[in-house]
C-alpha cells in the first residue's frame, strides 16, 4: 500500500467514526498525487470541495516569518536588530533588548498577550488589534518569563508583534504585504490575511464547528481576538498551500540563502538546542519540517519532506484535536 492509499483508508475511517470533517492533500512538488474533501463546510450540510478556503491558524505563522525573510533579503532589517528598533514603543523597557530572532524562535520570554487581554481589555464586544496588544505591554510591562534566549518558549505574541513590525518597515497593511510579496506572485488566488472587522472576508471560508455528546452540532462563534494578524488569522485551502510548498524549493519568493536559515535550530545561551525555526517547527533528522494550527474549531497541520519534496496537507473544521497525531500515525509507518 501506498502512502496515498493509506491516507484515504484511514481518513475514510475517520470520518465515518465523526472523527475526521476536513480536506488532505499530499503532493510532490507542485503535483497533487492525492486529494480528498469529507464532510460539510458549514452547518447547512453545504459539502466541503477541495478548493474550500480554511483558517489557517497557526500554520500562518510560517508567512509571517516569511515576510521578515523578505524584508532581511531587501536589507530592510536584521535578524538580530532589536524589537524597540521598530516598535518604538518598548525603548527604555524590558523588551528592549529582545530581537527579531528571539520572537521568529519563540525564543524572547514574552508573556502570552492573550492573558494580559483577560487581565486588561473591558469590553470582549470590541475587537482588539495588533495596536492595541502593543499598547498593552507598553502600558503594563508584564514580566519576562525568562532573559531572552535563554529558553525556547511557545509565544503568539512575538508573532504579533513580528507582523507589526512587517507593517512599520513596509508603510504597508501586512495583509497588503502578504497579497504583493507571497500570494499575488504565485499565483494563490484563495489565499488572504483578514483581521475581523465590519468588512466580510474577500472570499467565502468554511465554518468551523463542534460536535456534542449526541452528535450535534453547533457552529463556533468568532472572538475579539480576530482583529489580531500575524500569529494566525491567514486563510488558504490546500491548493494554494501546494503552490507555496513547491516555491518554497525555489528563488521565487526568496532566495534559498535566505530561506535556508528558517530551517536552523536556535541555539540558546545554556548551549541547548531549540528544533524551531522560523515559523517551522524541525525535525531532529533535519529532513522535515511542520507546524500545526489550532483556534475556533479549526484544527490544521501542514508537514514537509525537504529531501522528497513532498507535502502532507490536512485542514479541519470540526474541532478536530486528534488531526496531527491522526496524520503522524500514517506518517511513522510509512516512514519508519
Amino acid at each position: 500500500m501506498n502512502i496515498e492509499q493509506a491516507f484515504a483508508e484511514a481518513f475514510e475511517k475517520h470520518y465515518r467514526k465523526k472523527q475526521f470533517n476536513g480536506v488532505i492533500a499530499i503532493a510532490e512538488n507542485d503535483q497533487i498525487t492525492y486529494q480528498c474533501a469529507l464532510g460539510i463546510a458549514n452547518l447547512d450540510e453545504k459539502p466541503l470541495e477541495i478548493s474550500d478556503v480554511f483558517n489557517l491558524a497557526s500554520v500562518s505563522k510560517q508567512f509571517t516569518a516569511l515576510c521578515i525573510m523578505r524584508l532581511r533579503e531587501d536589507n530592510a532589517l536584521d535578524y538580530d536588530d532589536a524589537i524597540s528598533d521598530y516598535i518604538e514603543e518598548f525603548k527604555d523597557t524590558d523588551y528592549e533588548k529582545i530581537t527579531i530572532r528571539n520572537l521568529l524562535q519563540h525564543t524572547g520570554g514574552l508573556p502570552d498577550y492573550m492573558e494580559l487581554l483577560e487581565e486588561h481589555w473591558e469590553d470582549e464586544e470590541e475587537v482588539v488589534s495588533n495596536d492595541n496588544v502593543i499598547e498593552l505591554f507598553a502600558e503594563h510591562q508584564p514580566e519576562l518569563l525568562f532573559k531572552p534566549n535563554k529558553k525556547y518558549d511557545y509565544c503568539n505574541t512575538g508573532y504579533v508583534f513580528l507582523a507589526s513590525i512587517v507593517e512599520r518597515v513596509s508603510e504597508k497593511s501586512f495583509e497588503d504585504f502578504l497579497q504583493e510579496h507571497i500570494f499575488q506572485p504565485l499565483q494563490m488566488n484563495n489565499s488572504f490575511g483578514y483581521r475581523f472587522s465590519d468588512t466580510e472576508p474577500p472570499l467565502e471560508t468554511v465554518v468551523s464547528f463542534e460536535r456534542d455528546a449526541d452528535g450535534d452540532c453547533s457552529e463556533n462563534p468568532s472572538s475579539y481576538l480576530d482583529g489580531i494578524i500575524g500569529d494566525g488569522s491567514i486563510f488558504s485551502n490546500v491548493e494554494d498551500l501546494v503552490k507555496y510548498h513547491a516555491a518554497l524549493f525555489t528563488d521565487q519568493l526568496v532566495s534559498q540563502e535566505i530561506l535556508k536559515e528558517a530551517y536552523v535550530p536556535a541555539e540558546l545561551s545554556t548551549g541547548e538546542i531549540s528544533y524551531y525555526g522560523f515559523g517551522w517547527d524541525l525535525f531532529e533528522s533535519g529532513n522535515f519540517v511542520s507546524h500545526t494550527g489550532s483556534w475556533l474549531g479549526f484544527r490544521t497541520y501542514f508537514l514537509r519532506d525537504l529531501d522528497a519534496q513532498k507535502t502532507y496537507i490536512a485542514l479541519d473544521n470540526s474541532t478536530n484535536e486528534s488531526l496531527d497525531a491522526q496524520v503522524d500515525k500514517i506518517i511513522d509507518a510509512y516512514y519508519s
